[in-house]
């Protein structure tokens, strides 16, 4: 295993580590201070906002300067400094300012490390999932980490966790090495990016996340109406997680010769079943089971759109493409979901808030049955990054 490439498991297991605590535990540490479901809402919309345009700058950033550590670095500190005044004070108007400025920082983090994976993999070997699988694993741990500092100090405590996290992330970003295997990007921002199966693609990832972006973001609240402690919110991400795992471990195995098209839709199909089940299902053991299908609804989902848009575009053009991913996807697609979803579940709870959400899923599928074609395999993909 060469330094880089541990280097970047690292990176990945903390980054998403962050997530992991970030996710669980800040709608816990809001409604600790009074914060409404549909002030919540609108939070994570700001958020989503965010990912509308910060990504795609970042991306363009790391294109024309050909490698992608420098905007890692860049967003990494700046994603510290932002986050700061959430460490002492939980005052609406001050979490919103910390929370934009730290996202507009922070969603150029995640599309620069799946870029720098993309151009490690073309030097060093080996494929995607053996490097964001690391990610998976600090998903984990991260919520678990947080639940402990919750176990011993309240709530109150999260944002300080979560805050050592990002200054970790800092000093990890600093030792990845700058080299890269892509030539530098010419001309204006999308030249070359968006042909007719790029932008058919988009179409239905944007209604991907409509339709299954609110389900993360209040599931925390969900689990404890149904009586989960805060202390085993993470043990339910973790089901999922450990099966998002497992199938990264033997992606190649499953879905190598697949055409990425087929994958992508059988992790459609897991969204449809997933959302259904949380309307219905009420109690927490068997809730346990409803997690276990986000290792297709999202883990392999995201892995396939990731090594699919990868074979899409030009060598040149990767981190763009990985940024205009979290730009529609997790930033249209997002906003619209997170501020509708905290009206639904103010006024419907978790069953309104599913089964709406079940619904999308159904109609995503059929859309993307309709207009995906057939482009690379899998497993070629995801070996080289590219087509």
């Amino acid at each position: 295993m060469s330094r880089p490439l541990l280097t970047l498991r690292a990176l990945y297991f903390v980054i998403f580590g962050f997530l992991g605590g970030f996710g669980n535990y800040l709608p816990l540490w809001l409604e600790h201070y009074g914060w409404t479901e549909t002030q919540m809402g609108w939070l994570g919309a700001v958020r989503s906002g965010c990912l509308i345009l910060a990504p795609l700058f970042w991306g363009h950033m790391a294109d024309r300067d050909g490698h992608s550590r420098r905007v890692l670095w860049i967003t990494a500190l700046g994603g510290v400094v932002a986050f700061a005044p959430m460490v002492v004070t939980a005052g609406l108007e001050w979490v919103v300012l910390s929370t934009t400025l730290f996202h507009l920082f922070r969603e150029g983090t995640v599309p620069a490390a799946d870029t720098a994976a993309l151009d490690l993999i073309e030097i060093e070997g080996g494929t995607f999932g053996d490097n964001r699988i690391w990610g998976s694993f600090g998903f984990i741990a991260g919520g678990f980490l947080i639940a402990g500092v919750v176990a011993i100090a309240g709530r109150a405590a999260i944002p300080v966790a979560l805050m050592v996290l990002l200054v970790v992330t800092v000093v990890l970003v600093s030792r990845l090495p700058a080299a890269t295997a892509r030539p530098v990007a010419r001309g204006p921002l999308l030249k070359g990016v968006l042909t007719g199966a790029v932008v058919r693609f988009f179409g239905v990832l944007l209604l991907w996340r409509i339709a299954m972006q609110g389900f993360y973001q209040f599931l925390p609240l969900h689990l404890s109406a149904l009586g989960v402690p805060d202390a085993w919110v993470p043990a339910y991400w973790a089901v999922g997680v450990l099966v998002e795992v497992w199938l990264f471990r033997n992606a190649e195995r499953i879905f190598g010769p697949w055409p990425s098209r087929r994958v992508f839709l059988l992790c459609l199909v897991a969204c449809v079943i997933q959302t259904g089940l949380a309307a219905v299902v009420t109690n927490p053991w068997l809730f346990l089971g409803v997690m276990a299908l986000h290792g297709l609804s999202f883990g392999m989902a995201f892995y396939t759109t990731v090594v699919w848009l990868g074979a899409l575009v030009p060598r040149e053009r990767r981190a763009t493409i990985q940024a205009l991913l979290y730009a529609v996807a997790f930033g249209v697609g997002g906003a619209i979901s997170s501020a509708a979803s905290g009206y639904v579940y103010a006024h419907g709870a978790g069953f309104s808030l599913f089964l709406a959400e079940a619904v999308l899923s159904l109609v995503t599928l059929g859309v993307a049955a309709l207009v995906l074609v057939d482009s690379t395999t899998f497993g070629a993909a995801s070996s080289l990054g590219r087509g």
